[in-house]
Parts: structure tokens; C-alpha cells; sequence
């Protein structure tokens, strides 16, 4: 049996930001959004998918199996996106992609921060903050 169903990519943003942060609150934060709006793209998501993705813990959150799952191919799709974003827009005669950084939060303070935001601008450098301190920029060129 083939069941069709469509994601909204608001949703599945929601859903990364949540994994990538840790929270609802922290994931509003990182997004520009409130955390009543995060929550309402993942409720969308469940109601999208069939699945439960997050379980509600107190005040706080974990994903469940299949929301992990989800957050795996969420970002792929997106990354997969935001390449096909930039060469859509590309200028041929500039060179363009997405770079990715990855390194400790020290290290990006002292050696990226001042230089991939004063260059690229805080619509073109994006901050996503992962587990154990490391912390990664996507700059679009």
C-alpha cells in the first residue's frame, strides 16, 4: 500500500532546530520565532507524518525513534535544499556553495566570528549549536 503524505519544510525545520538545540525555547530562539510557533510547525509535523516525533516531558522535550529519524533526513533535505538554493542563485562569473565549519566555540569566536560575519553578513552566516560545545556556521556565498 502507498500512502502520499507531504511535509511542510517550516515543519521540518521546526523539527531540526528542535534536535540541533535541544528545546522548544532554545530552537524559537535559533529561529527568530516564538516558542508557541516552534511547537505549532511540530504539532503540523505529527499531524503531516502520522508519527509522534516528540515526547513531553515536564517543561522539557525528547524525540522519539521516528523523531530521530526524522531529524536525520530533515537534514539532509535542507542541507539538499540550501545547495540547490545556491546554485539556482549563483553568479556564474563569482564562486559560490555553502561552506560548513564545525569547531569549539572558543576557536569560532577567535578565528571565524568577527571575519564570516563581517564579510558575509548575518542573512548569509548562520550559527547552529551542537552537543559538547562545538558549534557550526553555514555561510552561504
Amino acid at each position: 500500500m502507498y500512502v502520499c503524505f507531504m511535509i511542510e519544510i517550516a515543519a521540518l525545520r521546526a523539527l531540526v532546530a528542535v534536535e540541533q538545540q535541544g528545546s522548544v525555547v532554545a530552537a524559537s530562539e535559533a529561529m527568530g520565532f516564538s516558542p508557541s510557533a516552534v511547537s505549532q510547525q511540530i504539532k503540523k509535523l505529527e499531524k503531516q507524518s502520522g508519527v509522534t516525533v516528540l515526547e513531553r516531558h515536564g517543561r522539557g522535550v525528547l524525540l522519539t525513534d521516528r523523531g530521530m529519524a526524522l531529524a536525520e533526513y530533515g537534514r539532509r533535505i535542507l542541507g539538499e535544499l540550501e545547495e540547490l538554493q545556491a546554485t539556482l542563485l549563483a553568479d556564474p562569473t563569482k564562486p559560490s556553495g555553502v561552506l560548513r565549519l564545525v569547531t569549539f566555540s572558543t576557536a569560532c569566536r577567535v578565528l571565524w566570528a568577527d571575519a564570516g560575519e563581517t564579510r558575509h553578513g548575518p542573512s548569509r552566516c548562520r550559527r547552529i549549536f551542537g552537543r559538547g560545545g562545538l558549534r557550526a556556521w553555514r555561510i552561504r556565498a
